[in-house]
């Protein structure tokens, strides 16, 4: 049983509650009405029988209000707690229905996706990375290099002018 029928149910029940119930309330009417009309007939009316009459009729009145508001009520709050239900259910379908279909998308673009690709990509990212990284430490050696060489230059010159001076 979904809940949607589970909720028709609920709601079908509560209009034969109410239906019944007001069809109680009239029959208790209909007997008070006979009675009455029986008791009338068999005593003198006056004004404090018509007084009487009016106070049963007000009392009833307010007790078939009161007992309509009650069975409104109850069937106001249970038609909420299934539209609850009915809401709770649909979110939960919904929620599956959607990661089954996410998860059926993801794993087909995963199965699209080319590993040597993807390989040759990252491999050449990492190069630029390591180049970059140590683009500015071959600077600085490449600097040294060349002092040093210089230096070993000013060297073989010097000794170069020892051994064969020009004087």
């Amino acid at each position: 049983m979904t809940s949607k029928e589970v909720g028709l149910g609920f709601g079908i029940l509560g209009i034969v509650f109410s239906i019944w119930s007001c069809y109680k309330v009239k029959r208790a009417n209909d007997v008070i009405d006979i009675s009455l009309e029986q008791l009338s007939d068999n005593i003198d009316v006056d004004v404090e029988s018509l007084i009487t009459e009016k106070a049963i009729e007000r009392s009833l009145d307010r007790s078939v209000d009161r007992k309509v508001s009650e069975i409104s009520r109850s069937i106001v709050r249970r038609i909420e707690d299934d539209i609850h239900g009915q809401v709770r259910g649909a979110i939960t379908t919904s929620y599956t229905d959607i990661k089954k279909s996410v998860e059926n998308e993801v794993g087909r673009q995963v199965a699209k996706i080319d590993i040597d690709s993807l390989k040759k990509d990252a491999r050449n990212d990492a190069k630029k990375l390591i180049l970059e990284k140590f683009e500015g430490n071959l600077d600085d050696i490449l600097s040294d290099f060349n002092r040093n060489l210089e230096q070993v230059g000013k060297i073989y010159g010097s000794i170069a002018n020892t051994l064969n001076p020009k004087n």
